[in-house]
């Protein structure tokens, strides 16, 4: 792999900063579940329960996540007003929610899915492979 695909690959994983404000806002518009978030991502990063219907998902998930970040991280640096910035955070936020679920991914897995592939290299070559081909 080049180190050119690695940093695409990378630099979307860092958009999970953007989403974590958001998951108390969408936590607090929707009935909190009976576990909390972090738990259930958790668990499932450690069970590592993905099949590949679920990483199919998270591949489409993925792409959109990457389109956003990319989107918005400019505009991020290039505003000034802290105004600014907190409502380009909030619009990045709702789009990278709204991406991860219209690719019918709960928030608690993609995050799952992302924490094993911090430490699992075969999942992330794996995943990087479904990715590539969405590109």
């Amino acid at each position: 792999m080049t180190q050119r695909t690695r940093k695409r690959f990378v630099i979307p994983l860092l958009s999970g900063l953007l989403l974590a404000p958001t998951l108390t806002a969408a936590e607090q518009r929707v009935k909190a579940p009976a576990e909390p978030y972090a738990q259930k991502a958790t668990a499932m990063a450690e069970q590592h329960e993905f099949g590949d219907p679920m990483l199919e998902r998270f591949a489409e998930a993925y792409v959109g996540v990457d389109e956003i970040y990319r989107e918005y991280s400019g505009r991020l640096q290039a505003a000034v007003a802290i105004e600014d910035v907190q409502k380009l955070q909030r619009e990045a936020n709702d789009a990278l929610l709204e991406a991860i679920q219209v690719s019918n991914v709960e928030v608690h897995e993609y995050s799952a899915v992302m924490a094993a592939l911090e430490r699992d290299s075969v999942l992330r070559e794996k995943l990087l492979s479904m990715i590539e081909v969405r590109r």
